[in-house]
């Protein structure tokens, strides 16, 4: 098996495991009493303590173990993570508590994928690889939530975290049995990143990030708040997000190869503004039917967009060269500034003007976030 599929292999069982719990620990939260503002508590304090130190943390780890060994203790983290949430009916554990290892285990997965797939990617064919890496993930996104609302349906939210916890330990071995790609026992150095050679691409990411962010738990929310019962929430969500990714799993392959033809950047643009289009109309969606059509229509825009937009993330990862680890890390940390800010904004007009207005303002930021993706320069979709 060659280095690229053991890292799509190894994404898809990650993915599936996230897919698997994650659009549903917002909803579990709800389900066992928390309320909207305690879940915006939960994602600052995940967005926060990356901005404190578990960014720049697993920089300083990527660079001395290499990517692989971290993406590793990144999946073991995770299943502390998934164990947590699994016994929180149990003990309780505190926001900032759940806050502080469910954020730890993003960190420690995308960064050093980041910086392996910089590496090991081939410029001639990326856009067909990231599209193949999307359709995978998809598949996982498919099948992800489908069982997890099934299981939690039948037996309970906190045993999708449990089967969640299998998948990441399987998840980790194709990637631990290969040597890393990248030096090891390194020392990242940002000092050395010509950040302002770099800045408006890693901004224009960050806006990207922000609109991710304002769309996933916030469509999820929304429905459960105001379309579905609350016998038929975990079933509803995982098929209308199961149908939804099972279009864009075609839609990343075909995009896939038009990017290889040079056809990048018109379909960032094209991309920007069907997200915008269908953040928008969120706002006015009161039934399942029009909820599908929206997550289809917007999921394939996001494909469009997200494709070209990594391939150049990719590539100028890779022009950075000795300075690769830092400029990921950086563009990481940025992200997660950029996010713990806005849901600090809906944070306080969740507080004041009550949850669905905040709702509301997360979709017209996420709409704006959109078209400010337009924004890149990114050399690769230059040619």
């Amino acid at each position: 098996m060659s280095e690229m599929a053991r890292v799509y292999v190894s994404m898809m069982l990650r993915n599936l495991a996230i897919a698997l719990t994650g659009i549903f620990v917002p909803i579990y939260m709800m389900q066992i009493g928390y309320s909207f503002i305690d879940i915006c508590w939960l994602i600052i304090v995940y967005f926060g303590v990356r901005i404190v130190y578990s960014d720049l943390l697993v920089g300083k780890i990527t660079a001395y173990l290499g990517p692989k060994r971290t993406m590793f203790i990144g999946y073991l983290a995770t299943s502390i993570s998934m164990l947590l949430f699994a016994t929180q009916e149990i003990f309780w554990w505190p926001i900032w508590f759940l806050g502080c290892f469910w954020s730890m285990m993003h960190g420690m997965v995308a960064i050093p994928f980041n910086v392996e797939f910089s590496k090991i990617h081939n410029r001639s064919t990326e856009g067909s690889q990231l599209g193949y890496l999307h359709a995978l993930e998809k598949i996982g996104h498919v099948i992800g939530p489908l069982a997890g609302g099934i299981i939690a349906t039948i037996f309970g939210g906190q045993y999708i975290f449990a089967v969640g916890l299998v998948l990441l330990i399987v998840a980790g071995i194709p990637i631990i049995r290969t040597a890393e790609s990248v030096k090891t026992r390194q020392k990242m150095n940002l000092s050395k990143l010509n950040f302002k050679k770099y800045r408006r691409n890693i901004l224009t990411r960050a806006l990207a990030g922000v609109e991710i962010t304002m769309t996933s738990p916030m469509w999820q929310i929304f429905i459960a708040m105001t379309i579905l019962t609350p016998g038929a929430v975990y079933l509803g969500i995982s098929m209308l997000e199961s149908i939804s990714v099972a279009v864009a799993i075609i839609a990343s392959i075909v995009i896939g190869h038009i990017v290889d033809k040079r056809h990048g950047r018109t379909l960032l643009r094209i991309g920007a503004v069907i997200i915008s289009f269908f953040n928008v109309f969120r706002m006015f969606i009161g039934q399942y039917i029009p909820a599908l059509l929206v997550n289809i229509g917007h999921e394939v825009g996001r494909a469009a967009n997200s494709i070209p937009r990594q391939k150049g993330f990719f590539d100028e990862a890779d022009s950075a060269d000795e300075t690769r680890i830092a400029y990921v890390v950086v563009a990481e940390y940025i992200d997660s500034a950029f996010k713990f800010v806005a849901w600090l904004v809906i944070l306080a007009i969740a507080v004041y003007f009550g949850d669905l207005t905040a709702l509301m303002a997360g979709f017209a930021i996420a709409s704006v976030m959109g078209l400010a993706t337009m924004g890149e320069r990114y050399k690769a979709l230059n040619k």
